[in-house]
């Protein structure tokens, strides 16, 4: 019986030591992916680059409607928040409109799936008029090709926001972008 409890207590001691000694090669091993670490790293200024390039870093594991937009239909596809918007979360008011104006001139479906994201996820509590106003009107200007996404969009914010101001940019947007369809035919 006693040497039946040494053997124990030895076991115990080398597994406490091998917890001890590997300890820190597991917590390697197990820690996430840097992409978080790098998720707010982005400037304003970079994010300005990659939209007027039409190319996002490589390193980012951006959701399935980046690369097609009417995936965002797909609630699988919408259900996490991509890198992309912690950047944005990360910016000023003012690097928000920055970012905003610069997307609107552009007029492009490549800058469709952030701001579709950009909406879902921010829109719906989103305070700032002015942010919201120009979220609308680059989204507008960026949906050529995609117009059924954004007036989903755009009525899942209306149907969600806090703000009545937020509500009713939404619907305007819905409403001039059903208007475009109907006249050509998108």
């Amino acid at each position: 019986m006693l040497n039946m409890l040494g053997v124990r207590m030895a076991a115990i001691a080398l597994l406490a030591t091998l917890v001890t000694v590997l300890s820190p090669e597991v917590g390697r091993v197990l820690r996430p992916m840097p992409i978080e670490a790098r998720a707010t790293s982005m400037s304003a200024d970079e994010m300005l680059v990659s939209l007027q390039a039409q190319k996002w870093p490589e390193h980012l594991a951006l959701p399935a409607y980046y690369r097609e937009p009417e995936n965002f239909f797909l609630k699988k596809h919408r259900d996490a928040q991509s890198p992309l918007m912690n950047y944005w979360n990360a910016f000023s008011r003012d690097e928000k409109l920055e970012v905003l104006d610069e997307i609107r001139r552009l007029h492009t479906p490549f800058a469709l799936p952030y701001l579709a994201e950009m909406a879902w996820f921010t829109l719906p509590q989103e305070a700032d008029h002015a942010i919201a106003a120009n979220v609308f009107s680059a989204l507008g200007a960026s949906s050529n090709t995609y117009v059924e996404v954004a007036i989903f969009v755009c009525d899942f914010v209306s149907q969600s926001s806090i703000d009545d101001t937020v509500v009713q940019h939404a619907q305007a947007c819905r409403d001039s972008l059903v208007d475009r369809r109907q006249r050509l035919g998108r």
